[in-house]
């Protein structure tokens, strides 16, 4: 408004409006810091669980259909039997830990500490969720 109406008195007057903000408070840079500490969190959560989901339902799912049976009837051992299903869900637990780890490491996060939990993280999830598959009798209920 005051240009126009600096511009209608003279013409011939030019002037810059330049605003530089003032630069964030910590506590700002902690607030930006904790909600994308939060998102990393609530992503990686939710891409987990149905990973979780999935393995224990196909648990499920082998158990009520007699697969595992119609295995050790062929001929396979029981115990290369769960080997050969806890590698197999620990190479698919991986591949998405590893994309995890990849982005948190490309976008240089610096979440070093949060690598390493995802790096851990098959090897404490896994046995869990093949105990916790015995719950469940249908799979629908997993």
């Amino acid at each position: 408004m005051y240009e126009r109406l600096l511009k209608f008195a003279d013409p011939t007057i030019n002037f810059k409006t330049r605003s530089t903000p003032y630069p964030p408070t910590s506590s700002q840079a902690q607030i930006v810091k904790t909600s994308s500490a939060g998102t990393i969190i609530f992503m990686t959560a939710v891409s987990y669980a149905t990973l979780m989901t999935m393995i224990c339902s196909f648990l499920v799912n082998e158990r009520v259909s007699g697969l595992k049976h119609f295995q050790l009837i062929s001929g396979v051992q029981l115990k290369s039997y769960w080997l050969g299903n806890f590698l197999f869900d620990l190479v698919k637990m991986y591949v998405t830990v590893l994309v995890s780890v990849a982005l948190l490491w490309g976008f240089d996060m610096g979440y070093t500490s949060c690598q390493y939990c995802f790096l851990a993280f098959p090897f404490a999830v896994l046995p869990f969720t093949y105990v916790f598959s015995f719950v469940f009798k249908s799979e629908a209920s997993s």
